[in-house]
């Protein structure tokens, strides 16, 4: 039986792994009072976009985190693998819970992003509502200049190169072309979801957001950072 859209209804999901290659249990690392895991889930609440959160995870050591906050999902272990894409993950639940009505629209809210706020949810959940044009949302940062993607190099042997050959004949900084880099929340519409569709597929809406709050958890000196800037 196909599944039902309901219009105007946006789920949350949580995917909440403990078997990080980088830095064990990362998701249990805290910053300020609460882990990682805690802050996706109390910003998902806060917003007041969700009609349900779901928090996914191989282990039953996150459910504690949820119990009387949002439902637990425990995702079977081959898909938590280090290549496993989200978009699989999500799929397999909705899948596996067979359920008749789903949202128009899901929301990835991943715990390496500590720093998000209400108002980047609900600006992002009213874009997403107000034009069918869009198969994907996201917010997106301008990250530091040297940072910016035409100023991106390889390295190939001992012999660097710029990735964007048309770099070597621009030098002025303001004649550089703008990019960004994504912010910290997407969302997608659950029809192309179950199309084979991924975050971020093209058309795609969004906003900018400050830098700051676009850091992403991934080894200890992100985690370093991620503390200087809360207790500032």
């Amino acid at each position: 039986m196909k599944n039902r859209i309901l219009e105007n209804i946006t789920w949350c999901f949580i995917p909440a792994k403990l078997n990080s290659k980088t830095i064990k249990n990362k998701n249990l690392i805290k910053i300020g009072k609460s882990n990682l895991i805690e802050r996706s889930i109390k910003v998902a609440k806060r917003s007041k976009s969700f009609d349900k959160i779901i928090c996914s995870s191989e282990s039953f050591i996150v459910k504690k985190f949820t119990i009387n906050k949002c439902e637990f999902h425990l995702r079977n272990h081959k898909l938590s693998k280090k290549f496993t894409l989200v978009e699989e993950v999500i799929r397999n639940y909705i899948s596996e819970k067979k359920y008749l009505y789903l949202p128009e629209f899901i929301f990835l809210i991943e715990p390496t992003s500590p720093f998000i706020e209400t108002t980047h949810i609900r600006r992002l959940n009213n874009l997403m509502k107000n034009s069918k044009k869009f198969k994907t949302g996201q917010t997106i940062s301008k990250p530091p200049h040297t940072h910016l993607a035409f100023n991106q190099r390889v390295l190939k042997g001992k012999e660097v190169k710029f990735i964007n050959k048309k770099r070597y004949k621009v030098r002025i900084k303001q004649k550089k072309p703008n990019t960004y880099v994504f912010g910290n929340i997407c969302a997608i519409r659950t029809d192309h979801l179950l199309k084979k569709g991924m975050f971020f597929d093209e058309p795609s809406v969004g906003f900018k957001i400050p830098y700051k709050y676009s850091i992403s958890i991934d080894d200890l000196y992100d985690i370093k950072i991620a503390k200087i800037f809360n207790n500032s």
